[in-house]
């Protein structure tokens, strides 16, 4: 919800729904917001390799939409 992603509903039940057209939601932004909430932080060592897969990870997932993915 804090990133904006989903909005919670109240009607018809409590839940969540996409906050904008699944077509425009990309799946990199959904990774980010995951990642945002989690609470592992990379050790000094490891954290240029990580940065490289990351971006790489979020290269990949803009590419694809909520909508191309469920059809």
């Amino acid at each position: 919800v804090n990133s904006g992603i989903i909005l919670k509903s109240s009607e018809p039940k409590a839940g969540f729904m996409p906050a904008k057209d699944p077509a425009n939601i990309k799946l990199s932004e959904i990774s980010e917001a995951v990642a945002a909430a989690g609470f592992g932080r990379p050790t000094a060592e490891s954290a240029g390799a990580l940065e490289r897969i990351t971006q790489a990870q979020r290269d990949a997932l803009a590419q694809y939409s909520i909508k191309q993915i469920l059809g």
